[in-house]
């Protein structure tokens, strides 16, 4: 099984993503992570782990829909904010995402998600609650 972070991947082969798109731009950043999507879509049993921002562009989200099965698990602003605000505290970074758009990525993702799991419960229920969702997906005992 291998596990591909977009994120991590863009910021191990280039630098992070505050220093990106202030030498690059932002639409350079975009681009990147399409390229990146679409590297790491041709793994065989793979876990990709893709930002929000990702689906806002339709070539991503078709590319992700065309191969993959799509768990979207789904978290509070707050809780999103959160963890990339620790993500990003080294850098100085702040990270600030009006309610409205963290509202408008997460219908879209959880349009384009095949399975949707509610992670508002702490962690070994979240796991366990997906573990039972994806067993119930495809009809199986064990995974």
């Amino acid at each position: 099984m291998f596990f591909a972070d977009i994120d991590e991947i863009i910021n191990y082969e280039n630098m992070s993503l505050k220093e990106l798109t202030k030498i690059k731009g932002e639409g350079f950043y975009e681009k990147l992570e399409r390229k990146t999507i679409a590297s790491v879509l041709d793994f065989r049993n793979a876990v990709i782990s893709a930002p929000l921002t990702a689906v806002v562009g339709e070539e991503n989200l078709r590319a992700i829909k065309k191969k993959t099965f799509v768990i979207f698990i789904k978290i509070s602003n707050d809780r999103y904010v959160s963890k990339k605000q620790r993500e990003r505290t080294a850098s100085g970074e702040k990270l600030k995402l009006g309610q409205d758009t963290f509202d408008e990525r997460q219908r879209i993702f959880e349009n384009a998600a095949d399975l949707t799991i509610d992670a508002k419960k702490d962690v070994k229920r979240t796991v366990d609650e997906t573990i039972k969702q994806i067993r119930k997906y495809f009809g199986v005992d064990k995974i």
